[in-house]
C-alpha cells in the first residue's frame, strides 16, 4: 500500500481514501456500555521490520483502559502476530463509558 505506518483505527473496513491518503479516526460517542464498533488495521511493509512481529492493542475510553473485543471475547490487553509483506483488517469493539465518570 505504501504507508510505513504499522497500526490503524478506523471506523471504515475501507482505510484508504480514493486519493491514497488514510481515515484518521478520532473520536467517538456512545451511551454507557453501548459497543463502539471498529476496525483493527496492520500494515507490515517488509522494508519496517523483516520478519512476523507480535504486537499489542490497548485501548483507553475517558483516560481508563478498557477490553478490546474480538469475536465477543474480551482481550486486555489484544495481543496479535503481523505477518510480514501483509495488511491485514478486522473488525472489533470496545463498550462504552460506564456513565460513572
Amino acid at each position: 500500500m505504501g504507508h510505513e505506518g504499522v497500526f490503524y483505527i478506523s471506523e471504515s473496513a475501507d482505510l484508504v481514501e480514493e486519493n491514497g491518503g488514510i481515515l484518521i479516526w478520532l473520536t467517538a460517542r456512545a451511551e454507557p456500555g453501548e459497543m463502539i464498533d471498529f476496525y483493527i488495521h496492520l500494515n507490515h511493509d517488509i522494508g519496517l521490520f523483516p520478519d512476523d512481529r507480535p504486537m499489542v492493542a490497548m485501548a483507553f475510553i475517558d483516560y481508563e483502559q478498557v477490553p478490546i473485543y474480538i469475536d465477543d471475547e474480551a482481550h486486555l490487553p489484544l495481543y496479535v502476530q503481523r505477518k510480514k509483506e501483509t495488511w491485514q483488517s478486522g473488525t472489533s469493539a470496545c463498550s462504552g463509558p460506564t456513565g460513572d465518570i
